[in-house]
């Protein structure tokens, strides 16, 4: 009789428990946004959900409070691994495209007129999405280029960007303290070319915490001064274009 109460009740379980996990899996955007705290660099992101190589990168400006100087550090590191591809001649940095031609971005440091300041740095050679990523430095603030390696034209970013699961679309979601624009930015992204599709620059607030969630939502924490997240948001593509919402449950 035990036997057959012990066989009755393994059945059940067999049966229910996967409908029971089921009923435990949270939904993929969530009211309250992860304790991890702010993405250091907002990475970019060679893989999805894959941070290892900005990690590595990232290991180069320890101890490193200047942005310009992480940027050379990390320049200082990568140069090596493209010794076809990129060079640096003094305050001149060298990228080759696939046609042989050489794109030169040349440093602007002029004493008496450092508002015009704009010094550059290699970062990474990306070439699944045809592209170099170069770190810019202004007098204030920093940003990013993404160079084309078919035919060199340049694309400001406001920060590191990440990467649709897709590989399609690109985005920046930053929160700036001081010189860089608070503002969010989705670009699609092609061998190509880049087009901004849409963009934000929240007046009252900042955002935080950006994650694609799918290759069509890009989620982020509406953020007040203090640093407090208010809610969170989510920027959704549909047939008309992209909405800006509340991210509910």
């Amino acid at each position: 009789m035990h036997r057959h109460i012990i066989w009755l009740a393994v059945a059940v379980l067999l049966i229910c428990g996967p409908f029971a996990w089921a009923q435990e899996i949270k939904p993929l955007v969530t009211a309250t946004p992860p304790e991890t705290g702010r993405q250091e660099f907002h990475p970019y992101l060679p893989a999805p959900g894959d941070r290892r190589e900005t990690v590595q990168l990232n290991r180069s400006c320890r101890n490193i409070q200047n942005s310009y100087e992480c940027a050379q550090a990390v320049e200082k590191t990568q140069l090596p691994r493209y010794p076809q591809l990129v060079s640096r001649r003094g305050g001149t940095l060298r990228l080759t495209l696939k046609s042989g031609k050489v794109v030169e971005l040349k440093d602007v440091n002029i004493n008496g007129q450092e508002l015009e300041t704009v010094l550059y740095s290699f970062r990474e050679f990306l070439p699944d999405l045809g592209y170099y990523l170069v770190h810019e430095q202004p007098y204030e603030g920093s940003a990013y280029l993404m160079v084309n390696y078919q035919d060199g034209k340049r694309y400001p970013l406001h920060d590191l960007f990440l990467l649709s699961p897709d590989r399609k679309r690109l985005a920046t979601v930053l929160n700036s303290e001081a010189h860089n624009p608070t503002a969010i930015q989705i670009w699609s992204i092609s061998p190509e070319k880049m087009t901004l599709e849409w963009s934000l620059d929240p007046q009252d607030w900042g955002p935080t915490d950006g994650a694609w969630q799918n290759n069509d939502t890009l989620t982020f924490a509406k953020t007040n001064d203090n640093g407090t997240r208010l809610e969170m948001m989510m920027v959704r593509k549909d047939q008309t274009g992209w909405r800006l919402s509340a991210a509910k449950p």
